[in-house]
């Protein structure tokens, strides 16, 4: 028994599977270049999250959440992250936004904070892109580190 067919379908195949690959690759290689971008005052909104400057403390127990924007960029909201030997819950309130110079005070009683958790407040600006307004949380490093 003579096989010689055999060896030009494997090679076709495995051609056709190799093309399907690299056009998978690319594909999702080029999504990335054209992600839609957010955008605030002009600029790419993670330069306005580096432009951010506000205060935070906590007061009465650990019942109540004090933010002052002392920038020039309008705060949404805030994310409020727990860490805790290495789980990490947000919470996020948005219910107000901080205009420049302003403060306000957030309940964070009922967000399942107690006395000792290490907390990251992360503001969140609102950005412009394609579909509308977007609002964007900010990187970690931007954020104050506080204990309740």
């Amino acid at each position: 028994m003579k096989k010689r067919g055999l060896s030009p379908i494997i090679a076709t195949v495995l051609l056709i599977a190799i093309v399907f690959v690299l056009a998978a690759i690319i594909f999702l290689w080029a999504r990335g270049f054209a992600a839609e971008k957010v955008a605030k005052f002009g600029e790419p909104v993670q330069r306005a999250c580096d432009r951010v400057k506000f205060e935070a403390g906590i007061y009465d127990d650990g019942g109540t959440l004090e933010i002052n924007n002392q920038g020039e960029i309008p705060l949404f909201g805030f994310d409020v992250r727990k860490l805790k030997s290495g789980e990490e819950t947000v919470t996020e309130y948005t219910e107000r936004s901080i205009g420049s110079g302003e403060s306000t005070t957030i309940d964070i009683s009922e967000g399942g904070f107690s006395a000792g958790d290490d907390l990251i407040v992360i503001p969140i600006v609102l950005g412009q892109a394609d579909a509308g307004k977007v609002a964007y949380s900010c990187e970690d490093n931007v954020g104050i580190y506080l204990t309740v």
